[in-house]
């Protein structure tokens, strides 16, 4: 499991800033947000469990979790588009006073491209900067595998010619 640990407070401010134009805090819903070291998505909602209900002492909370080093490689714009999007899947039912998110692989995108026509591009940038940091990754992991054999080898060379 990725290691979570403080959010940036620029990220922060930013989704706590969307998160309060949705009308969700005037509710009762509360946001925590926490960052990743490593994820598949940029952005990730969940409803938090009733653990951390309990422990934070807190009815209706909602987590986003932020790959901090995949969203600090987008411009302003995608980082407001893709936050925006998805806090768009959370909503709360009043009739039936449940907190609802919304999962699904497509029903962002959906949503979100009525209103922004280049959604789905941003999307895909986001997806394209998550791939290029497991290839920097990968490379890293080879480059440190090259070295180490390099060292064993030096050292095995010079312990024939003493």
């Amino acid at each position: 499991m990725a290691k979570i640990f403080q959010t940036s407070d620029d990220i922060v401010e930013l989704a706590e800033d969307v998160f309060d134009s949705t009308g969700l805090p005037q509710v009762g819903i509360n946001l925590k947000v926490m960052s990743v070291t490593k994820s598949k998505d940029v952005l990730k909602v969940t409803k938090a469990n009733a653990t951390t209900e309990f422990l934070t002492n807190k009815k209706d909370m909602v987590t986003l979790y932020v790959y901090e080093e995949a969203f600090d490689r987008l411009t302003d714009e995608q980082k407001n588009k893709l936050m925006e999007g998805v806090l768009s899947n959370i909503s709360y039912d009043s009739e039936k006073d449940k907190l609802n998110i919304d999962n699904s692989r497509y029903g962002e995108a959906i949503r979100m491209r009525r209103k922004y026509p280049n959604y789905v591009d941003i999307i895909e940038t986001s997806i394209m900067v998550i791939e290029e940091i497991q290839e920097e990754e990968a490379q890293k992991k080879e480059e440190e595998r090259e070295r180490k054999a390099a060292e064993r080898a030096a050292r095995k060379g010079g312990k024939w010619l003493s």
